[in-house]
């Protein structure tokens, strides 16, 4: 969450990590249709198990695995923000 509330794309600070709800939604209707720029990797969601674990999306497939993982896994990581018209 750290690496997204520093990231500055666009000039904007008000960017976050997506929850894990947030993250399958990108996939479906983003990444299924080309759009978005993601690799196929595991990419963090902001949805944690504990203090010490967090849920993540794959984006080599559809799934998202039902156990949480360590925190220390090295992941990539997508910010995202909300916009205003």
């Amino acid at each position: 969450q750290s690496l997204c509330s520093q990231y500055r794309g666009g000039g904007f600070e008000d960017w976050f990590l997506p929850s894990r709800e947030a993250l399958a939604d990108m996939y479906k209707v983003l990444h299924k249709n080309e759009l978005g720029g993601f690799t196929p990797n595991f990419y963090w969601s902001s949805t944690e198990a504990d203090a010490q674990k967090a849920f993540f999306q794959n984006f080599l497939c559809d799934y998202q695995f039902n156990d949480a993982i360590e925190k220390s896994m090295l992941l990539h990581v997508r910010p995202v923000r909300i916009c205003t018209l």
